[in-house]
């Protein structure tokens, strides 16, 4: 419970680190802009999705239920949705902000060790993405195979599958959360897959602590916009600080 609670507490201590750090700072704030946007793409396909599926659902049913009934049904949608749209912003925004986040990552190595990076490479780059790309698509496959599993249960169980689903879509949430922050170290120098997974195994406490800090900064709007760029600086300095 102690390296839990140490996880959550090192994402909001990213916060005056990088305060004080204005080329960090900078760093931030162009993930943050992104991550905006997918939210607000994301908040608008929903509240376009819902309405629809009420209306074909209470058509079919008498008028003297189908004012409450929709009620109801709009509230389980929306629970529902935002279990399914929760996990999937915080997968898109991961992909998305990448770039940004192994940006942030050096610039933090660099503040912590004092070693400059090093230079550009073409072949390094290619060589790092398509490792990235291989490991991204081994991830996306735990991720739909879970998203289809929380869409089920939500579909099968009225109200307590919605509740399940929100509670294991957070807990699923956190482990995606805590493998893309560290990845940003990971993907600098080479980690395998499976070397990343046995990271994450035993030292599965704290990295599930960062995982679940940004997970709830990514429940809330317009902060959730920093939730990776704060996990990124707080995954950094976990992976760099001596054991």
């Amino acid at each position: 419970m102690t390296r839990l609670l140490r996880g959550l507490t090192d994402v909001f201590q990213a916060v005056p680190f990088m305060l004080a750090r204005p080329k960090i700072l900078r760093l931030v704030l162009a993930p943050f802009l992104v991550a905006i946007v997918i939210a607000a793409i994301l908040l608008f396909a929903m509240s376009s999705t819902i309405e629809p599926m009420v209306h074909s659902v209470i058509s079919h049913l008498p008028n003297f239920v189908a004012s409450a009934a929709g009620s109801m049904l709009r509230v389980l949608l929306w629970a529902a949705l935002l279990g399914l749209g929760y996990v999937a912003f915080l997968a898109f925004a991961s992909v998305l902000t990448t770039p940004f986040c192994e940006m942030i990552s050096e610039a933090v190595e660099e503040e912590l060790t004092g070693a400059a990076a090093p230079p550009f490479s073409m072949a390094t780059l290619l060589q790092d993405l398509a490792v990235g790309i291989v490991h991204s698509i081994r991830r996306l496959a735990v991720l739909v195979a879970s998203l289809i599993a929380l869409f089920i249960l939500s579909a099968l169980i009225p109200v307590l599958g919605a509740m399940l689903a929100l509670a294991l879509g957070a807990w699923f949430s956190s482990r995606f959360a805590a493998y893309d922050c560290f990845d940003t170290v990971w993907a600098r120098k080479g980690t395998s897959y499976d070397e990343k997974m046995a990271y994450l195994k035993t030292q599965r406490m704290h990295t599930t602590g960062i995982g679940l800090a940004v997970a709830g900064v990514a429940v809330v709007p317009v902060l959730n916009a920093l939730a990776f760029p704060l996990g990124t600086i707080a995954a950094t300095r976990a992976y760099l600080a001596p054991k």
